[in-house]
């Protein structure tokens, strides 16, 4: 597994609001494994693209028909 590029990594907090999510839910996909932590010095991030792979398409948007 290699390294992801360090202009990658976001901090927790924006994980959070790129997901709209809280804080400690990020922590918990941490620990449960859906989500990768690295260390910038004592910082903790994740993987900006990692983060964006937990958007998912819930149903195709459709134009109104009249």
């Amino acid at each position: 597994m290699s390294l992801p590029d360090p202009a990658e990594l976001i901090t927790l907090r924006a994980a959070a609001a790129l997901l709209r999510v809280s804080h400690p839910t990020i922590r918990r996909w941490i620990s449960q494994r859906r989500l990768s932590e690295y260390r910038v010095g004592a910082s903790p991030r994740v993987d900006r693209r990692e983060v964006r792979g937990l958007i998912v398409l819930v149903s195709p948007r459709q134009e109104m028909q009249r």
